[in-house]
Protein backbone atom coordinates (compact mmCIF):
# COMPACT_ATOMS: atom_id res chain seq x y z
CA UNK A 1 0.00 0.00 0.00
CA UNK A 2 1.09 3.42 -0.66
CA UNK A 3 2.61 5.59 2.05
CA UNK A 4 0.42 8.26 1.09
CA UNK A 5 -2.56 5.64 1.94
CA UNK A 6 -3.50 6.20 5.59
CA UNK A 7 -6.61 3.98 6.69
CA UNK A 8 -8.41 3.43 10.06
CA UNK A 9 -9.73 -0.48 11.95
CA UNK A 10 -13.20 -0.43 11.79
CA UNK A 11 -15.21 -3.66 12.43
CA UNK A 12 -17.68 -5.04 10.33
CA UNK A 13 -20.41 -5.70 12.68
CA UNK A 14 -20.13 -1.65 13.54
CA UNK A 15 -23.65 -0.81 13.00
CA UNK A 16 -24.57 -3.43 15.45
CA UNK A 17 -22.67 -2.27 18.35
CA UNK A 18 -24.56 -1.67 21.45
CA UNK A 19 -23.49 1.80 21.55
CA UNK A 20 -24.31 2.41 18.07
CA UNK A 21 -27.59 0.49 18.24
CA UNK A 22 -29.11 2.78 20.80
CA UNK A 23 -28.40 5.77 18.17
CA UNK A 24 -31.48 4.43 16.67
CA UNK A 25 -33.84 6.64 19.22
CA UNK A 26 -33.30 9.56 17.06
CA UNK A 27 -35.38 8.19 14.30
CA UNK A 28 -33.87 9.11 10.39
CA UNK A 29 -30.67 10.87 12.12
CA UNK A 30 -28.83 7.74 12.57
CA UNK A 31 -27.38 7.59 9.68
CA UNK A 32 -25.66 11.20 9.95
CA UNK A 33 -24.76 10.13 13.74
CA UNK A 34 -23.15 6.76 12.18
CA UNK A 35 -21.60 9.11 9.56
CA UNK A 36 -19.96 11.94 11.53
CA UNK A 37 -18.57 9.13 14.01
CA UNK A 38 -16.83 8.02 10.98
CA UNK A 39 -15.65 11.43 9.95
CA UNK A 40 -14.34 12.15 13.13
CA UNK A 41 -12.11 8.92 13.33
CA UNK A 42 -10.48 9.48 10.08
CA UNK A 43 -9.87 13.21 10.96
CA UNK A 44 -8.42 11.59 14.22
CA UNK A 45 -6.08 8.75 12.23
CA UNK A 46 -5.42 11.50 9.32
CA UNK A 47 -3.52 14.42 11.93
CA UNK A 48 -2.27 11.68 14.57
CA UNK A 49 -4.70 13.15 16.69
CA UNK A 50 -4.69 10.24 19.21
CA UNK A 51 -8.46 10.02 19.11
CA UNK A 52 -9.30 14.29 19.79
CA UNK A 53 -11.01 16.32 17.34
CA UNK A 54 -11.17 20.44 17.88
CA UNK A 55 -15.07 21.96 18.17
CA UNK A 56 -14.41 23.82 15.45
CA UNK A 57 -13.85 21.16 13.11
CA UNK A 58 -17.28 19.14 13.71
CA UNK A 59 -18.53 21.99 11.27
CA UNK A 60 -16.23 21.16 8.76
CA UNK A 61 -17.42 17.20 9.21
CA UNK A 62 -21.16 17.81 8.54
CA UNK A 63 -20.90 20.33 5.97
CA UNK A 64 -23.01 20.57 3.74
CA UNK A 65 -25.49 20.57 7.28
CA UNK A 66 -25.19 23.20 9.61
CA UNK A 67 -22.62 23.89 12.40
CA UNK A 68 -25.15 23.98 14.93
CA UNK A 69 -26.60 20.29 14.32
CA UNK A 70 -23.20 19.21 13.92
CA UNK A 71 -22.53 19.91 17.56
CA UNK A 72 -26.37 18.67 18.30
CA UNK A 73 -25.01 15.03 16.98
CA UNK A 74 -21.74 15.07 18.71
CA UNK A 75 -23.24 15.82 21.84
CA UNK A 76 -25.91 12.95 20.92
CA UNK A 77 -22.60 10.59 20.32
CA UNK A 78 -21.14 11.80 23.86
CA UNK A 79 -24.34 10.62 25.29
CA UNK A 80 -24.16 7.15 23.51
CA UNK A 81 -20.84 6.93 24.88
CA UNK A 82 -19.29 6.95 21.44
CA UNK A 83 -17.20 10.01 22.14
CA UNK A 84 -15.75 12.05 25.44
CA UNK A 85 -16.41 15.34 25.53
CA UNK A 86 -13.38 17.40 26.77
CA UNK A 87 -11.83 21.11 26.95
CA UNK A 88 -11.80 22.25 23.02
CA UNK A 89 -13.27 19.71 21.57
CA UNK A 90 -14.21 16.02 21.58
CA UNK A 91 -12.45 12.34 21.62
CA UNK A 92 -13.51 9.00 20.11
CA UNK A 93 -13.42 6.71 23.13
CA UNK A 94 -12.55 3.71 21.43
CA UNK A 95 -9.93 5.36 19.01
CA UNK A 96 -6.74 3.70 20.84
CA UNK A 97 -8.16 0.28 20.81
CA UNK A 98 -8.04 -0.11 17.50
CA UNK A 99 -5.23 2.19 16.34
CA UNK A 100 -2.29 3.41 16.56
CA UNK A 101 -1.14 6.43 18.57
CA UNK A 102 0.66 9.34 17.68
CA UNK A 103 3.63 7.72 20.06
CA UNK A 104 4.13 4.40 18.40
CA UNK A 105 3.47 5.88 14.90
CA UNK A 106 6.47 8.08 15.36
CA UNK A 107 8.66 4.86 16.71
CA UNK A 108 7.44 3.10 13.89
CA UNK A 109 8.39 5.69 11.33
CA UNK A 110 11.89 5.99 13.27
CA UNK A 111 12.58 2.51 13.22
CA UNK A 112 11.55 2.17 9.24
CA UNK A 113 14.16 4.99 8.87
CA UNK A 114 16.91 3.25 10.74
CA UNK A 115 16.45 0.11 9.18
CA UNK A 116 16.54 2.22 5.73
CA UNK A 117 19.67 3.74 6.81
CA UNK A 118 21.41 0.88 8.00
CA UNK A 119 20.42 -1.08 4.60
CA UNK A 120 21.92 1.66 2.46
CA UNK A 121 24.93 1.55 4.54
CA UNK A 122 25.39 -2.19 4.12
CA UNK A 123 25.26 -2.09 0.69
CA UNK A 124 26.38 0.91 -0.24
CA UNK A 125 29.35 1.70 2.21
CA UNK A 126 30.27 -1.32 3.82
CA UNK A 127 30.10 -3.79 0.89
CA UNK A 128 31.86 -1.23 -1.49
CA UNK A 129 34.97 -0.38 1.27
CA UNK A 130 33.51 3.07 1.21
CA UNK A 131 33.63 5.68 3.89
CA UNK A 132 31.04 8.75 4.40
CA UNK A 133 30.94 11.24 7.10
CA UNK A 134 27.90 12.22 6.29
CA UNK A 135 26.29 8.60 7.63
CA UNK A 136 26.26 7.61 10.76
CA UNK A 137 26.72 4.09 10.49
CA UNK A 138 30.28 5.35 8.95
CA UNK A 139 30.90 7.05 11.93
CA UNK A 140 30.09 4.61 14.50
CA UNK A 141 32.15 1.79 12.71
CA UNK A 142 34.98 4.40 12.68
CA UNK A 143 34.86 5.11 16.25
CA UNK A 144 34.81 1.30 17.29
CA UNK A 145 37.80 0.60 14.88
CA UNK A 146 39.53 3.89 16.72
CA UNK A 147 38.53 2.28 20.00
CA UNK A 148 40.21 -1.18 19.10
CA UNK A 149 43.61 0.56 17.46
CA UNK A 150 44.08 2.95 20.79
CA UNK A 151 43.65 0.37 23.64
CA UNK A 152 45.78 1.19 26.06
CA UNK A 153 46.29 -2.09 27.06
CA UNK A 154 47.67 -2.68 23.05
CA UNK A 155 50.05 0.05 23.31
CA UNK A 156 52.08 -1.20 26.71
CA UNK A 157 52.25 -4.62 25.51
CA UNK A 158 53.59 -3.41 22.48
CA UNK A 159 56.17 -1.51 24.77
CA UNK A 160 56.84 -4.53 26.96
CA UNK A 161 57.68 -6.80 23.96
CA UNK A 162 60.95 -4.72 23.88
CA UNK A 163 63.96 -6.48 21.83
CA UNK A 164 61.75 -9.29 20.98
CA UNK A 165 59.88 -7.55 18.41
CA UNK A 166 62.92 -6.02 16.92
CA UNK A 167 64.25 -9.61 16.85
CA UNK A 168 61.12 -11.17 14.35
CA UNK A 169 60.80 -7.75 12.65
CA UNK A 170 62.89 -9.16 9.52
CA UNK A 171 60.79 -12.13 9.60
CA UNK A 172 57.33 -10.43 9.71
CA UNK A 173 58.41 -7.86 7.19
CA UNK A 174 59.80 -11.14 4.59
CA UNK A 175 56.37 -12.60 4.86
CA UNK A 176 54.73 -9.40 4.99
CA UNK A 177 56.11 -8.74 1.62
CA UNK A 178 55.12 -12.32 0.51
CA UNK A 179 50.90 -11.12 1.42
CA UNK A 180 51.45 -14.04 3.90
CA UNK A 181 50.78 -14.00 7.61
CA UNK A 182 53.88 -15.34 9.60
CA UNK A 183 53.50 -18.66 11.53
CA UNK A 184 53.44 -18.52 15.28
CA UNK A 185 56.46 -20.92 15.76
CA UNK A 186 58.44 -19.06 12.63
CA UNK A 187 57.62 -22.17 10.56
CA UNK A 188 55.71 -20.39 7.79
CA UNK A 189 51.65 -19.38 7.15
CA UNK A 190 49.01 -20.73 9.30
CA UNK A 191 46.14 -19.58 10.03
CA UNK A 192 45.84 -18.01 14.24
CA UNK A 193 43.06 -20.01 15.56
CA UNK A 194 40.00 -18.15 17.23
CA UNK A 195 41.28 -14.93 14.61
CA UNK A 196 42.37 -15.64 11.18
CA UNK A 197 39.77 -18.64 11.19
CA UNK A 198 36.68 -16.56 12.41
CA UNK A 199 37.77 -14.26 9.07
CA UNK A 200 36.87 -17.67 6.22
CA UNK A 201 34.21 -19.28 5.58
CA UNK A 202 33.26 -23.33 6.00
CA UNK A 203 34.96 -23.32 2.32
CA UNK A 204 38.18 -21.36 3.29
CA UNK A 205 37.13 -18.47 1.52
CA UNK A 206 38.07 -15.31 3.30
CA UNK A 207 35.19 -13.32 4.48
CA UNK A 208 35.12 -9.28 3.73
CA UNK A 209 35.36 -6.95 5.86
CA UNK A 210 33.84 -3.50 5.63
CA UNK A 211 33.60 -4.94 1.82
CA UNK A 212 37.29 -5.38 1.11
CA UNK A 213 38.95 -9.09 0.80
CA UNK A 214 41.75 -9.99 3.35
CA UNK A 215 43.36 -12.01 0.51
CA UNK A 216 46.10 -10.28 -1.28
CA UNK A 217 46.38 -10.48 -5.17
CA UNK A 218 49.03 -8.91 -7.61
CA UNK A 219 46.14 -7.07 -9.50
CA UNK A 220 45.41 -3.77 -9.41
CA UNK A 221 41.77 -2.94 -8.78
CA UNK A 222 41.25 -1.26 -12.19
CA UNK A 223 42.81 -4.91 -14.26
CA UNK A 224 40.10 -6.77 -11.86
CA UNK A 225 37.50 -4.76 -12.80
CA UNK A 226 38.28 -4.71 -16.34
CA UNK A 227 37.98 -8.52 -16.36
CA UNK A 228 35.30 -8.70 -14.12
CA UNK A 229 32.57 -6.13 -14.90
CA UNK A 230 30.02 -5.76 -12.38
CA UNK A 231 27.22 -7.79 -12.92
CA UNK A 232 23.67 -5.85 -13.28
CA UNK A 233 20.57 -6.58 -10.90
CA UNK A 234 18.66 -9.49 -12.86
CA UNK A 235 22.30 -11.40 -13.34
CA UNK A 236 23.11 -10.77 -17.51
CA UNK A 237 25.98 -8.57 -17.73
CA UNK A 238 25.30 -5.65 -19.75
CA UNK A 239 26.72 -5.52 -23.33
CA UNK A 240 29.79 -3.12 -23.09
CA UNK A 241 28.37 0.44 -24.99
CA UNK A 242 30.63 1.68 -27.46
CA UNK A 243 32.44 4.91 -26.64
CA UNK A 244 30.12 8.18 -27.06
CA UNK A 245 32.97 10.09 -29.06
CA UNK A 246 32.11 7.64 -31.73
CA UNK A 247 28.92 8.82 -32.95
CA UNK A 248 29.74 9.28 -36.71
CA UNK A 249 30.30 5.57 -37.04
CA UNK A 250 26.57 4.98 -36.21
CA UNK A 251 24.71 5.63 -39.79
CA UNK A 252 21.11 6.09 -37.91
CA UNK A 253 22.74 8.56 -35.59
CA UNK A 254 24.25 10.34 -38.34
CA UNK A 255 20.57 11.09 -40.40
CA UNK A 256 18.82 11.62 -36.71
CA UNK A 257 21.63 14.49 -35.97
CA UNK A 258 21.32 15.34 -39.59
CA UNK A 259 17.49 16.64 -39.31
CA UNK A 260 17.32 17.63 -35.45
CA UNK A 261 17.13 21.36 -35.74
CA UNK A 262 19.48 21.98 -32.72
CA UNK A 263 22.57 21.37 -32.83
CA UNK A 264 24.26 21.55 -29.68
CA UNK A 265 25.37 19.17 -27.00
CA UNK A 266 26.45 15.76 -29.53
CA UNK A 267 28.48 13.92 -27.59
CA UNK A 268 25.44 13.92 -24.83
CA UNK A 269 23.01 13.35 -27.77
CA UNK A 270 24.64 10.52 -29.21
CA UNK A 271 24.61 8.75 -25.60
CA UNK A 272 20.87 9.68 -25.46
CA UNK A 273 20.55 7.37 -28.73
CA UNK A 274 21.99 4.83 -27.58
CA UNK A 275 20.13 4.72 -24.44
CA UNK A 276 17.03 4.80 -26.67
CA UNK A 277 17.95 2.36 -29.06
CA UNK A 278 18.96 0.17 -26.15
CA UNK A 279 15.56 0.94 -24.86
CA UNK A 280 14.05 -1.21 -27.97
CA UNK A 281 12.87 2.14 -29.46
CA UNK A 282 12.93 1.75 -33.38
CA UNK A 283 15.68 4.04 -34.75
CA UNK A 284 13.50 5.07 -38.29
CA UNK A 285 10.41 6.23 -36.04
CA UNK A 286 12.46 8.73 -33.99
CA UNK A 287 14.42 9.76 -37.32
CA UNK A 288 10.94 10.34 -39.08
CA UNK A 289 9.67 12.11 -35.45
CA UNK A 290 12.51 14.40 -35.96
CA UNK A 291 11.65 15.46 -39.04
CA UNK A 292 8.09 16.16 -37.87
CA UNK A 293 9.51 18.25 -35.23
CA UNK A 294 11.45 20.44 -37.26
CA UNK A 295 8.53 21.03 -39.58
CA UNK A 296 6.85 21.63 -36.56
CA UNK A 297 5.36 25.61 -37.15
CA UNK A 298 4.83 25.65 -33.33
CA UNK A 299 8.17 24.95 -32.81
CA UNK A 300 9.91 27.65 -31.51
CA UNK A 301 13.38 27.88 -32.71
CA UNK A 302 15.01 30.10 -29.16
CA UNK A 303 13.27 27.57 -27.26
CA UNK A 304 14.06 24.42 -28.72
CA UNK A 305 15.48 21.87 -27.12
CA UNK A 306 18.65 19.62 -27.65
CA UNK A 307 18.67 16.71 -29.01
CA UNK A 308 19.77 14.78 -25.36
CA UNK A 309 16.92 16.35 -23.83
CA UNK A 310 14.42 15.52 -26.53
CA UNK A 311 15.87 12.04 -26.50
CA UNK A 312 15.96 11.08 -22.75
CA UNK A 313 12.39 12.84 -22.46
CA UNK A 314 10.97 10.53 -25.09
CA UNK A 315 9.33 13.66 -26.60
CA UNK A 316 9.59 11.87 -30.05
CA UNK A 317 6.83 8.99 -28.76
CA UNK A 318 4.53 12.23 -28.35
CA UNK A 319 5.60 14.11 -31.47
CA UNK A 320 2.54 13.82 -34.37
CA UNK A 321 2.54 14.97 -37.97
CA UNK A 322 2.11 18.05 -38.85
CA UNK A 323 1.79 20.70 -42.03
CA UNK A 324 4.63 23.23 -42.78
CA UNK A 325 3.58 26.45 -42.43
CA UNK A 326 2.93 28.51 -45.83
CA UNK A 327 4.87 31.38 -46.18
CA UNK A 328 2.61 32.83 -48.88
CA UNK A 329 -0.73 33.00 -46.70
CA UNK A 330 -1.12 36.34 -45.02
CA UNK A 331 -3.52 35.04 -42.19
CA UNK A 332 -3.00 31.68 -39.96
CA UNK A 333 -6.33 29.81 -38.78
Amino acid sequence: MPAAEIYIELVVNFAEDPKVRSLLRHGADVRGLRDLYVQMALYAKRNLSDGFVPEEEVGILVYPDTWDNGLRDAERLVQARLLERVEGGFVVRAFAKRNRTKAEVMRLAEDKAAGGTLGNHIRWHEQKGRYNEACPHCRSDRDRTTDRTTDPGTDSHSESLGSDEDATSGDQAAFEAAGEAPHLNGAGPSHIPGIDADLHDHKGDPIPIGGASRERSPETETETKEKNPPTPQGGKRRKRRSNAEDYDSDPDFVRFWDVYPEKGGKFDAFKAWQAAVARGDNPELIIQAAVWFRDDPRRDPERTKWAQGWLNGRRYKEQKPTRPRNPDQFWEN
